[in-house]
């Protein structure tokens, strides 16, 4: 199973709500990080920790 179908799923069974980034999201944030060189990125509310992935 893709890893964000399977934490969008646990996700729903813990009553956790639908702030998910999207994989289109995912890859942008990727992207950004990779054109500023970031060598750590700091994520604050990481909710069910999908793009933390």
């Amino acid at each position: 199973m893709i890893i964000w179908r399977k934490l969008w799923r646990l996700n729903a069974e813990r009553g956790l709500p639908a702030f998910d980034v999207s994989p289109l999201q995912g890859q942008f944030l990727t992207l950004m990080a990779q054109i500023s060189g970031a060598r750590r990125v700091l994520e604050i509310g990481t909710l069910g920790g999908y793009s933390t992935q």
